[in-house]
């Protein structure tokens, strides 16, 4: 038992450590100050002697596994003001899946409260820390029961075959039509990342819209928020081809 107390609070510190860096780098270089989603504290009950349920926990008919519990502190990513927030709940999701999660929410219950947490565009291997909908504070709770729902997308999830992204500098990208048809409504999703770890931060991801790509055409594009090294696309999709 002690020795998975050690672990949890090994997590915590270094991910604070890791994002606090993170943020000094995406200021510095990008200027977008009300990018900065600072983790002063966290921690979990996960691992409390008197906990009813645990962590990890499959969340039930579905391919989700809900890893951790911890309390967040800095920029609420979920809403396109960020505004700051203190001991916020924040659940690390995994989509353990061979397909991409489109959309996906996870319900738990405590014994006084329920903590809601909903999420899109999640890769399959992939992890996303995902902050509570109602900004609902996170103390020592003792959860006792996980559900939730995940609409999964059984297509080709990825169509780096047709387009290929590279990243330029800070904030430019490159995006290539690799084929000989005309591509038109392609959308882009990306969001903010932690390499190690190695998980997205925000369980909403922005999203970047080309209208059209004639064959072989390259574009260079500067997707809000986008920062190389920090942030990473989880998805593409491309509505038509002609």
């Amino acid at each position: 038992m002690r020795r998975g107390i050690l672990l949890v609070t090994a997590f915590c510190v270094s991910f604070a450590v890791l994002w606090l860096l993170f943020c000094n780098c995406m200021e510095a270089m990008t200027g977008l100050h009300a990018f900065r989603p600072v983790v002063n504290v966290m921690t979990t009950t996960a691992q409390d002697k008197d906990s009813r349920m645990t962590f990890p926990v499959e969340v039930p008919n579905t391919c989700l596994v809900a890893e951790q519990i911890v309390m967040y502190e800095g920029a609420y990513l979920e809403e396109p003001q960020s505004d700051e927030v203190v001991s916020v709940a924040a659940l690390l999701v995994r989509n353990t899946g061979q397909y991409g999660i489109v959309c996906a929410t996870v319900i738990l219950e405590a014994e006084d409260t329920v903590f809601i947490f909903e999420a899109d565009t999640i890769p399959p291997g992939e992890a996303v820390l995902v902050l509570e909908k109602n900004k609902r504070a996170f103390g020592p709770e003792k959860f006792i029961a996980c559900t939730g729902s995940a609409v999964s997308d059984t297509s080709d999830w990825d169509e780096a075959d047709a387009v290929e992204i590279a990243c330029v500098d800070m904030g430019t990208v490159t995006v290539s039509n690799r084929t000989d048809k005309v591509l038109s409504g392609i959308y882009l999703y990306y969001k903010n990342y932690i390499l190690d770890p190695g998980f997205y931060v925000g369980g909403h991801s922005h999203m970047y819209l080309i209208e059209r790509l004639e064959p072989g055409q390259k574009i260079y594009i500067n997707p809000v928020y986008y920062a190389k090294g920090y942030s990473r696309f989880a998805r593409i999709d491309i509505t038509e081809t002609t």
